[in-house]
């Protein structure tokens, strides 16, 4: 649907609005000479249902320009407007979005009372029809204003004499709706026409018919788009200063962009008893609650001393000063009076317990009286095993703890280092015979034998039982994967397998029910083809075998 105005011909101009002129007189016209034909009565009674559909239309077409001048922005912007959970959602008509929302939805967004219920004329049972859209077409948003039309969606005919179009009743509509009113006249049916040519727009209805009445609406309605109203929903966007001798009331939240600045100062709260202040001078007053939530905070004077309170804790250029010391949730530091507090004095740190002294820091390192209990010790200290050590620290004495750079642990006694925990791997020089390690890679036991690391474990035994498994040969010969032996001081190991027979089951061989029985593996590198046989012709035999699978360590 587009509304646009009438463009003529200036020679033309007066001819075609006589033209319009005659035509609504022949229409008053039609009506007076029916008027003839019928009793006053009658007559009074069709005037009577104009005035009636045209309150009806009026308050559709009032509600319609309310809705529109509510989400003005947002139709500018050719997005849905939605109130009350309701969304009217425009649709592409000839490539120009038009929004119709209907009686009912008008009434739920509160546009219309709620017990409204008038959906339908009462002169012809035609639906009311409501529609508008953006004009002109393809303007940028904020340039955009909105017509549409409230259409009665029948035509109003006189049904008892000839079905002309019912000038008695049209009358009374177009009268109360003034300029904004308009109806197709049976001269221009596609057309609906405003009084002496104001407006234009198409006929919505199929097949054009005369007689189809409707009201228009929108920003442009009435000439007034140019001024802001009062209880006007728009922004007027205006481009110079505003100024105002008296008191400024914002109900809503207001949104500086540009820099805000207020000669007597701030106040937030009650006029009285404001919460904060800020005064002219810098100062910052804040009372009530007392409360300052804020994600950082930064002090800083002019010559650049500053300290910060953040999430991360407090920060500062200068020295924290705290009389008595400083208090937390878990106890306090530096707090002569608690005998519990953290203590810093002559250059040591003492940590302080009830018991007395729990610990002290000093150039020397940490100083535990009793048990040291953590999760895990990192040493760094690197020491040689038989270089000279110290086993007191100052005046207190103890035992010394390294590392070497094999990652051994090494215990200070004597005067010398003494590998407490070696670490090495097999295959690894050693002496003398019999020293004890542990494999850096496996962490299993070491021995030195004849110069090298062996695992323990090989020289207990020379097999090592892996895996032992039943296996059912009924479905033919079975796969079995070798495991995978670890090396032993530079030696291969090597997989073995040992079958064993558990049930078998032996068919006889001519009269003789008696056969030898072949159990063997087939090496297939990665794998066992385990295989149970008769002898005398080699056909495969059901029955299970027990399978035992060792590593074997050379000597």
């Amino acid at each position: 649907m587009t509304l646009r105005k009438s463009r003529r011909r200036p020679g033309a101009r007066q001819q075609r609005g006589n033209a319009l002129i005659l035509a609504l007189l022949a229409l008053v016209v039609t009506g007076l000479a029916a008027a003839t034909a019928l009793e006053a009565r009658q007559i009074e009674a069709k005037r009577a249902s104009g005035l009636a559909e045209a309150s009806v239309l009026e308050a559709l077409r009032n509600a319609a320009q309310a809705a529109v001048y509510e989400h003005l922005n947002t139709i500018q912007q050719g997005q849905p407007i939605e109130k009350g959970g309701i969304v009217v959602t425009p649709s592409s008509e000839t490539g120009e979005l038009t929004w119709s929302p209907t009686v009912s939805q008008l009434r739920g967004m509160g546009y219309l009372p709620s017990e409204w219920s008038a959906i339908r004329s009462t002169l012809n049972d035609g639906p009311y029809r409501i529609a508008f859209h953006r004009i002109p077409a393809g303007c940028p948003p904020p340039a955009c204003d909105v017509q549409g039309m409230v259409v009665l969606g029948a035509p109003v005919l006189d049904m008892g004499r000839t079905s002309a179009v019912d000038g008695v009743v049209i009358g009374p509509i177009l009268t109360k709706a003034g300029a904004d009113g308009g109806v197709s006249l049976p001269t221009a049916p596609a057309t609906i026409s405003g009084f002496h040519g104001t407006w234009t727009a198409p006929n919505p209805l199929a097949g054009n018919p005369p007689g189809v009445v409707a009201m228009r609406f929108g920003t442009q309605t009435g000439g007034f788009n140019q001024f802001v109203r009062v209880g006007d929903l728009r922004d007027p966007l205006l481009r110079g200063n505003l100024s105002a001798e008296g008191n400024l009331t914002v109900a809503g939240d207001a949104t500086v962009r540009g820099a805000a600045s207020f000669d007597g100062g701030v106040r937030v709260g009650p006029a009285l008893d404001p919460c904060i202040t800020a005064a002219p001078n810098g100062i910052l007053t804040v009372r009530c609650s007392g409360l300052i939530n804020s994600r950082d905070g930064i002090f800083q004077n002019e010559l650049g001393n500053y300290s910060q309170v953040g999430p991360s804790g407090v920060s500062t250029s200068e020295r924290i000063n705290g009389f008595s010391g400083l208090q937390t949730a878990s106890g306090s530091l530096f707090d002569r009076s608690d005998p519990s507090a953290i203590r810093s004095e002559s250059g040591e740190l003492f940590v302080r317990g009830p018991s007395g002294t729990l610990a002290t820091l000093r150039a020397e390192g940490l100083f535990v009286p009793n048990a040291l209990v953590s999760g895990s010790i990192h040493l760094t200290r690197a020491a040689e095993e038989g270089a000279a050590c110290e086993e007191a620290v100052g005046s207190s004495p103890g035992i010394g703890l390294g590392v070497t750079a094999d990652h051994s642990l090494t215990v200070c006694i004597g005067g010398r280092w003494i590998i407490g925990l070696r670490m090495s791997r097999a295959g690894a020089s050693c002496a003398p015979d019999g020293m004890s390690a542990t494999d850096l890679d496996d962490r299993q036991s070491l021995i030195c034998r004849h110069g090298s690391f062996l695992r323990t474990s090989t020289l207990i035994s020379n097999f090592t039982l892996i895996n032992s498994m039943a296996l059912n040969m009924s479905g033919g010969a079975v796969r079995v994967v070798k495991p995978i032996c670890n090396s032993s001081g530079g030696r291969a190991a090597e997989a073995l397998i040992i079958l064993s027979p558990n049930n078998e089951d032996v068919p006889a061989v001519g009269s003789s029910t008696i056969s030898g029985i072949n159990r063997f593996a087939i090496d297939e590198g990665e794998a066992w083809t385990v295989v149970l046989e008769r002898s005398s012709d080699r056909v495969p035999m059901a029955g299970n075998l027990i399978a035992l699978v060792y590593c074997h360590y050379p000597s």
